[in-house]
């Protein structure tokens, strides 16, 4: 991890995401927050998860916020952000390979497992997408289940139906229980 964490807070309407940056402006985290959350929370936060230095700076968020504020009005349908990694080769293969997959598509686990180069791994891959420290721009609300249901996502149901309705994806049910 880097010596340096900048942060900001975005308020969408999927509710308020926490974005951290690090000294080159590679994009290190996107959070879901609670609507009480600060940008000083979580900046904190951030402190104790990555034991680092954290600095509210909107200044070094701009691109990615500008980035977020267009996908959201529908104008973006490809993010062009330097993203800074960390994981396993496995779970850094697998969200390489889910950026990878298009505005507007969707893919199963099990699909991305073979598109990964680790056919048979859907439940691996289930287990990287819970670990995704970048939602929304390596796009793990596009990974449903077999069979065109929606599966879950940290962000939550409404939050997962809210970003594939609004890529135009309309064939996934939203069943309350699976």
């Amino acid at each position: 991890m880097s010596n340096h964490l900048y942060c900001s807070t975005l308020d969408t309407q999927i509710g308020i995401l926490g974005i951290a940056v690090n000294e080159r402006k590679e994009l290190v985290c996107i959070d879901f927050l609670p609507d009480n959350f600060s940008p000083e929370d979580y900046a904190t936060k951030l402190n104790k998860h990555y034991s680092t230095a954290v600095q509210i700076s909107d200044e070094h968020c701009t691109e990615v916020v500008d980035q977020l504020n267009r996908y959201f009005e529908g104008s973006l349908t490809e993010y062009t952000l330097p993203l800074h990694l960390e994981g396993t080769e496995f779970q850094i293969t697998v969200w390489r390979t889910l950026a990878k997959v298009p505005y507007g598509a969707t893919v199963s686990y099990g699909e991305l497992a073979v598109m990964a180069g680790y056919p048979g791994a859907s439940r691996a891959v289930g287990t990287a997408m819970k670990h995704n420290p970048i939602p929304l721009v390596i796009p793990c609300h596009r990974v449903i289940k077999a069979g065109k249901i929606a599966g879950n996502f940290g962000g939550g149901r409404i939050t997962k139906k809210t970003l594939l309705t609004l890529e135009g994806v309309t064939d996934v049910q939203f069943d309350l229980c699976d």
